[in-house]
This record gives structure tokens, C-alpha cells and sequence, in this order.
């Protein structure tokens, strides 16, 4: 047999133990057998011609970067990647399911009053609860109507309503809080100078 012929005997082999190695969990046994095994069709090369061998070892030069990635964009599709990966994550997955959080989420579409001032964040009324909300946008002043669009972390992301039909009820619109009374309102006088 000549040293040509085993030289291709060789790579073909070793390109055999490289699926292997990509199919089955060897811990890179049969990668390393596989690159001895390249050596040595290498080195057969070499001895047919140093030509021929010239030509075999810039081939697998050039070839091994290719390889390699196609064997890492392989790998998550088979048996072993798919055991040994997690697959696609969701938020949904992650996020505490707490009885908070689940209160929150539940929140998302409904109207609600702006509490405090939301530049851009504040607490906001619902069904006569309080949450904590930040703006999707302008900022919004106590008493306005707002929209619950979803929820990040532990806060509502609100928007300003403008809708018809569900808004909140009108008394409720202004909200009994002391940091929105007037100085009147709270029964303090205006400080003076005295001359």
C-alpha cells in the first residue's frame, strides 16, 4: 500500500472520529484520536512526496477553522447538545412567580389613576390599590388617567389615557394627598418679612 493511499485512508478516518466526537459524549477522547490520526496521514503525505505533503497539511489547515465551526453551530441540534444546553430562555421562565409579582402582572391593561406626580416615576391607584409605576413616556401629573402596558421587574410601565369609554371614575381624579394641596389648602399662611 502507498503512503498516498494511507495518508487518504487517514484523513477520511479522521474526519469519521471527528462526527463521532460531535455525536457522543467522549469528552474528547475521540478528538484527540482523531488528531493523532491526522498526524500520522500528514506524515504519510510527507513520505509519499514533500509535495503531497505540502498540499495535505495546508488543506487541514484551512479546513480545521470550517470544522470547527460547523461542528459548534451542529453540536446544540443533536441528542448529547440538546441534554447538555439549555434551550431558549424566556422571561416567563426566570421571573419569581410570587404572589406580588403575579398581583402586578395582573394589572397589565387595566386604567388607573396617577397618585403622585410620575416624572417619570410615582405611585398610581388601581381598584383602590397602590403600585409602584414609571412612565412610558411624557411625564404625568397626579390625577390624570393612566394605562398599565406592562410590567418590568416589580413595577407597572404606565402610559397617559386618553380613552373614552373605561376611564376611571371623575371623583376619584384628584386624589387626597398633602403634597398636592395648595399652601391655603393646608391653612399655612405666607411668610412675611418684617420691616
Amino acid at each position: 500500500m502507498s503512503y498516498l493511499l494511507l495518508s487518504i485512508i487517514g484523513i477520511l478516518v479522521a474526519v469519521l472520529l471527528l462526527t463521532v466526537e460531535v455525536f457522543l459524549p467522549t469528552a474528547g477522547t475521540v478528538g484527540i484520536i482523531a488528531l493523532l490520526v491526522t498526524i500520522a496521514a500528514v506524515a504519510a503525505a510527507f513520505l509519499h512526496s514533500v509535495m503531497y505533503g505540502s498540499i495535505f497539511l495546508l488543506v487541514i489547515v484551512l479546513a480545521i477553522p470550517f470544522l470547527f465551526a460547523a461542528a459548534v453551530k451542529i453540536w446544540p441540534h443533536t441528542p448529547i447538545g440538546r441534554m447538555i444546553l439549555i434551550g431558549d430562555i424566556k422571561k416567563e421562565d426566570v421571573m419569581p412567580k410570587s404572589s406580588h409579582y403575579q398581583r402586578v402582572a395582573d394589572q397589565i391593561g387595566k386604567i388607573g389613576i396617577a397618585y403622585t406626580k410620575m416624572y417619570p416615576s410615582g405611585i398610581i391607584i388601581i381598584d383602590e390599590k397602590k403600585f409602584d409605576a414609571v412612565t412610558k413616556g411624557f411625564p404625568i401629573e397626579a390625577g390624570e388617567s393612566v394605562r398599565v402596558v406592562s410590567v418590568e421587574g416589580n413595577r407597572l410601565q404606565v402610559q397617559k389615557f386618553t380613552g373614552g369609554g373605561d376611564s376611571p371614575d371623575s371623583d376619584n381624579a384628584k386624589p387626597d394627598d398633602e403634597l398636592t394641596k395648595t399652601m391655603e389648602e393646608l391653612g399655612i399662611e405666607d411668610f412675611e418679612l418684617g420691616e
